[in-house]
């Protein structure tokens, strides 16, 4: 009967794995002894104890965590075996053990005993891509194994896990890019033509200007939503003179050129091309990568939704040819915008209750030479 149950259980398990929600965070610990025979229950014995202290530990650290222990399922499925001989149906109790098996990260313990020694060994995998996270281990006497050496382990393994968000920060985090580009040119030199010398003038200006307020809310591990305001105005202005307009070969004339290019445009709102259990969702992430040097940096990529972008075209020209003042007076085009900036580091570890920053700094942008004001705020909290 009761491995009746424990197949119930795996097939259960199987099915809510894929489908599992990764808003919950679980540790599942399980153990096992490497010993003689002899030795197996006073090990399997300081292994129960081992995880019920270990679990105890973990939970103070991270509230946010369901903590099983490979004891607690053992203890469950006898209680469900004996149910089941007195003919109860514990069809729920079986689901409710397996979603509780269904773990993010997996803690396993081992006692291995050779010769009276013993090594306590710990260590700690994501669950889902078994990567390895934390690793300890001890060398003692089997037979004087005590509590301080379990917490030496179990502190060691805990030192391991703070460069790894067990349970998500969460929180809002803005960030407000400025651009800016003022610009101003004027080329005079003595041109000669038609048999005279004459003077060629050219004056050009630019002034850029683009503001974008992000505000993105870390919602778990992965997920994320929020909003932009972007706006943006760029103008320039060429005013020329040209008394040597070569129009044809060997052939000069004056030729006056005046333009004025305006563009602007506004953007609301995030576009929404990912996809989170088939639904549409903010195209929106807050990554944060901690350090084993005790720092921390956040990355912060969005994406707005798509808008349009009007230019405005002020042409006259006197002079030959003609052609350019035959360009269109105004135009649009399809534009968005984007932000992927990293910032830190800064000093913190995963196992902080809080992460918080503020700062403003400007550098300028190496592709269009514009000059940006960065200001980032962000007060993230985990449970």
């Amino acid at each position: 009967m009761k491995r009746i149950i424990i197949v119930s259980l795996l097939l259960i398990l199987s099915r809510i794995v894929l489908f599992a929600d990764d808003k919950k965070t679980k540790i599942y610990i399980n153990s096992s002894a490497v010993c003689d025979s002899s030795l197996r229950s006073d090990a399997n014995s300081k292994l129960v104890y081992w995880q019920e202290n270990l679990a105890n530990k973990l939970q103070d650290i991270y509230n946010c965590a369901i903590i099983n222990t490979q004891h607690e399922v053992y203890t469950a499925l006898e209680g469900m075996r004996r149910e089941q001989l007195r003919g109860v149906n514990n069809d729920d109790a079986v689901t409710q053990l397996a979603s509780n098996l269904d773990c993010t990260y997996m803690i396993h313990l081992q006692i291995n005993v050779a010769g009276g020694t013993a090594i306590l060994t710990a260590y700690c995998i994501d669950y889902k891509t078994t990567k390895a996270l934390s690793r300890a281990f001890l060398t003692t006497s089997f037979s004087s194994i005590s509590l301080a050496n379990y917490d030496k382990v179990n502190k060691d393994l805990i030192e391991g896990l703070k460069t790894t968000e067990i349970c998500p920060f969460k929180g809002e985090v803005k960030v407000k890019v400025t651009s800016s580009k003022k610009d101003q040119n004027r080329d005079e030199y003595l041109a000669s033509c038609n048999n005279g010398d004459w003077y060629y003038r050219k004056i050009t200006k630019v002034d850029n200007f683009s503001e974008s307020d992000w505000t993105i809310n870390k919602r778990g591990l992965r997920s994320a939503e929020g909003n932009v305001n972007f706006n943006i105005n760029e103008e320039s202005l060429t005013d020329e003179t040209n008394p040597c307009y070569e129009y044809a070969p060997n052939k000069f004339k004056q030729r006056t050129f005046y333009e004025k290019i305006t563009s602007y445009s506004s953007l609301q709102g995030l576009s929404k091309e990912s996809e989170s259990g088939g639904i549409k969702v903010d195209d929106a992430r807050v990554e944060l990568t901690f350090f084993e040097n005790g720092t921390y940096s956040i990355r912060v990529k969005a994406a707005s939704t798509r808008g349009v972008k009007k230019t405005l075209r002020d042409i006259k020209v006197d002079g030959v040819p003609q052609n350019d003042a035959k360009r269109p007076a105004s135009s649009t085009n399809k534009i968005d915008a984007g932000i992927g900036e990293i910032f830190g580091p800064f000093t913190g570890n995963a196992q902080d209750r809080t992460l918080s920053q503020r700062d403003t700094f400007t550098r300028i942008n190496p592709a269009n030479g514009e000059e940006e004001t960065l200001t980032f705020e962000f007060n993230l909290t985990r449970n």
